[in-house]
């Protein structure tokens, strides 16, 4: 102690209880003071259940998770210290069930089966339960799968990102067709301006430049089928020239799209064939030059660099759907479709998607979908299954370029990478349900009900 012999060490060893190093024995020379055990179907104690209890007065809370989100843990045993009523609290929902329980040398014991990533929460009060026991898991058989295509309905329009323009400073030639915020880059190092990356000044502490070029940026796409009703969603909408195929397009009467930042303007009818839309804008160190978006009720291919308006979306098979029409889409869409078996026991399974929620929905009933095993209980009488599934925006404003897997930091940097880490071609995240979802009779129980 303090860089000098002591023998404080070996005298309080000498005193103290010694065991061995080991799992077992350290657990089992506390379970005097335990109050909480969790024990597997085949008599093991649990290995990877976790537990919280919390008093309140003479009430004790109990929550217990699995976090293995790949394997259940089937008919474990959970004894809890004291005699109690127990009242299972449901942490989705907010109801309130009283659950059956056995009772045995001063312990309360209950069967509960955790499904993976599953989770129970018991309210425990002083007394004992009068409710019936929790039912024993039941091995799942799949009874069927939704097969497609499916007829679908997206919650807002499709979108078409315009993000590789051919670009023109001032009077000079037009640039060959590159990623935009590339061309910025290009024109801010020529310019001697900060470059907008990571270590760029936020706008607030720079003194105002004023925006003494012009800059231009021309988009050119293919349209397969007239299109009505399209619009563009666009950034400083207030400050841009508009024209499209020499008709200059007034940028007002739109509203907004998914941010207020994007304006949208209304866009006389596309016929079949090539159209070029050109957007002028002042050019300056503070300007921020970004993709535009075409909008409205149109499917879009996607075939390395090049992207075409195509015929609306209106049925997709499962599987990715930014490979059917919806590359760039962030929306939700629903998929209506037809259940194979009817009657009770029946749960969905929806084992690979690509998105934030699921919900499904057959008439008054809905059901969200959120966590492992994924997997709900379907009512008796439902013959039709709505699934929606909750878009998110990766494939809209991701970074579509970066062919560098390694990036886990998506600052400014994400969107501009360079040589090898760079692809001029679309890197597309998949989207969407990506298997069929099936139908499973005698299901394991995502709550075990009493």
């Amino acid at each position: 102690m303090d860089a000098l012999a002591s023998p404080r060490g070996a005298e309080l060893a000498a005193r103290s209880t010694q065991i061995d190093f080991t799992h077992q024995a350290v657990l089992g020379f506390l379970a005097p003071w335990r109050d909480v055990t969790v024990t597997l179907e085949d008599g093991r104690a649990a290995d990877t259940l976790l537990y919280q209890q919390r008093s309140d007065g003479d009430t004790r809370f109990v929550f217990i998770c699995n976090t293995d989100r790949e394997h259940p843990r089937p008919n474990t045993e959970i004894a809890v210290r004291g005699e109690w009523r127990v009242t299972q609290l449901e942490t989705l929902k907010g109801d309130m069930v009283e659950f059956g329980a056995r009772y045995a040398d001063g312990w309360t014991h209950l069967t509960w089966s955790f499904e993976a990533h599953g989770h129970v929460l018991f309210q425990l009060t002083p007394g004992r339960s009068a409710g019936p026991l929790a039912r024993p898991w039941v091995p799942e058989s799949e009874a069927g799968r939704l097969s497609g295509p499916v007829p679908v309905t997206l919650s807002e329009p499709n979108v078409l990102l315009l993000d590789r323009p051919e670009g023109q400073l001032d009077d000079d030639a037009w640039s060959r067709p590159t990623d935009v915020l590339k061309l910025d880059t290009t024109l801010r190092k020529r310019l001697g301006w900060p470059l907008r990356m990571d270590a760029v000044a936020q706008p607030w502490s720079m003194p105002p430049a004023p925006a003494d070029h012009v800059l231009r940026l021309r988009f050119q796409f293919t349209v397969d089928i007239p299109v009505k009703g399209s619009r563009l969603a666009l950034e400083d909408a207030d400050t841009v020239r508009i024209e499209l195929n020499g008709q200059v397009i007034e940028a007002h009467g739109g509203g907004w799209w998914v941010d207020e930042a994007f304006r949208t303007v209304p866009l006389p009818d596309l016929a079949a064939g090539k159209h070029v839309l050109v957007l002028t804008r002042p050019y300056g160190p503070g300007s921020n030059p970004e993709a535009c978006y075409l909008l409205g009720d149109f499917g879009v291919e996607v075939r390395g660099t090049e992207v075409r308006v195509t015929a609306p979306v209106r049925s997709l098979h499962f599987g990715d759907w930014s490979r059917q029409g919806l590359p760039f889409y962030g929306g939700n869409v629903t998929y209506h479709c037809v259940l194979p078996t009817t009657g009770p026991n029946r749960a969905l399974h929806v084992p690979h998607f690509r998105a934030p929620l699921l919900r499904a929905r057959s008439g008054a009933w809905s059901e969200p979908l959120a966590f492992s095993p994924y997997r709900v209980a379907l009512p008796d009488d439902a013959q039709t299954l709505d699934l929606t599934v909750y878009g998110c925006r990766i494939n809209t404003f991701g970074t579509l370029h970066n062919a560098d897997p390694e990036i886990r930091w998506f600052g400014p940097d994400a969107w501009r990478t360079e040589n090898e880490a760079w692809s001029d071609e679309y890197l597309l995240q998949p989207q969407g349900v990506l298997v069929a979802p099936r139908i499973l009779q005698a299901f394991p129980h995502i709550r075990s009900e009493p």
